[in-house]
């Protein structure tokens, strides 16, 4: 929408001529309740000056608005943030009614998530040996970022994410979405879920070898981690209908952070889904319900094939060459180049020189995110 101008004031106390209210109220609806606007016209002047307030709150709570007077004037600062969103600027903050899941805020001070920067190196196949030969060559990475951490308002799933942003980073809308497995399996109690408990060791993920592995990629993405439950494993819950407004306002607050202008509202053209052993089955859902289109750039299946939910790993669908498979199956050496060209990469133990060659295939597993992700993040950019 064209920005919009008004001659007189509109709202509370205003001169509230027709025209300028009409360009208010059609304003208010193409900003929409995700960025504190409204889903329809206000049916009244009254209720117009209820729009008027809800919308200066939304930008109060980002410290663009400092006065809520339910009042819009011809070259104020309310008609100027108003403006803004028709551009699309400025981060949403409430969620459209009847979404569900409140707000997101920081999630901090908890001794639990300290860990905020990454400095450390993780283990990772010599491509051009992972991609030729069948016993391969190990080397080393090193990766830097730091962590954000976020959390809901309100009680919906998921309600506490994890933001990784790699060291360097200087755009926010290119994605690496990451599914963890389903966490009923590794015995996290979906009963202390909402209070978080000892659901933060799942974040792990982000401070481990794969953290470091997705810095040293360098792809210019930036990764974020849903913590999801088993209950929405068919759904995703919130995150398959919200996913753009709510990664779209964590990556606005941490671009801010990040010493960017808050009013450049991160706009995500690009989209990367990732998951490890069982989590497929987040992935999948998301895929199916996400609404992604052209802006899925690629899928990561580290190891479905090993879980419950494999059926899943088999029927992924993406664009020509954007798939990575790292999985545990049998190979025999002629096929290790064609696959690779591919993006498959089979990774069983005989492959591995030692000492990797004594690890059981539960240890493989665990650990084929940490060393694959280096090579699959780089292989979809």
């Amino acid at each position: 929408m064209e920005r919009i101008a008004i001659t007189k004031s509109v709202g509370s106390n205003g001169v509230n001529l027709a025209q300028d209210v009409a360009a208010i109220t059609v304003a208010l609806v193409a900003v929409g309740p995700a960025r504190g606007g409204t889903r329809g016209p206000a049916a009244s002047l009254t209720e117009l000056t209820q729009a008027i307030q809800t919308f200066q709150e939304h930008e109060r709570r980002f410290q663009r608005l400092k006065i809520v007077d339910g009042r819009v004037d011809p070259n104020g600062s309310t008609l100027r943030c108003i403006n803004n969103c028709l551009a699309g600027n400025g981060p949403a903050l409430q969620p459209p009614p009847g979404a569900g899941g409140g707000t997101l805020t920081f999630l901090q001070g908890r001794p639990d998530l300290s860990r905020t920067v990454i400095d450390c190196t993780a283990k990772s196949p010599v491509e051009s040996s992972l991609t030729s030969e069948y016993l391969f060559d190990w080397t080393k990475v090193v990766g830097q970022g730091k962590i954000y951490y976020f959390q809901m308002t309100d009680d919906a799933v998921p309600k506490w994410y994890g933001v990784l942003v790699p060291a360097g980073t200087t755009s926010f809308n290119r994605i690496h979405l990451f599914f963890h497995p389903t966490p009923n399996q590794a015995g996290y109690n979906p009963a202390t879920y909402f209070s978080l408990g000892n659901w933060s060791n799942i974040l792990r993920y982000l401070w481990n070898p794969m953290g470091a592995a997705f810095c040293a990629a360098a792809t210019g993405r930036v990764l974020i981690m849903p913590l999801m439950t088993d209950s929405v494993a068919m759904t995703c819950g919130i995150l398959a209908g919200r996913w753009e407004e709510l990664f779209s306002q964590m990556l606005s607050m941490v671009q801010a952070d990040e010493g960017a202008a808050l009013g450049a509202r991160v706009q995500i053209t690009s989209v990367v889904v990732s998951s490890f052993s069982s989590g497929i089955i987040f992935s999948h859902h998301f895929r199916q319900l996400g609404g992604l289109g052209s802006r899925l750039s690629g899928v990561i299946d580290f190891d479905g094939t090993y879980s419950t939910n494999k059926a899943y790993s088999a029927a992924i669908t993406a664009p020509a060459g954007r798939i990575v498979r790292a999985y545990q199956m049998p190979v025999s050496a002629n096929m290790i180049t064609p696959l690779a060209a591919q993006n498959l990469f089979p990774l069983p133990r005989q492959r591995m020189k030692p000492p990797f060659d004594k690890k059981t295939p539960n240890e493989i597993h665990g650990g084929i995110p940490q060393f694959m992700m280096y090579i699959a993040a780089r292989r979809l950019g």
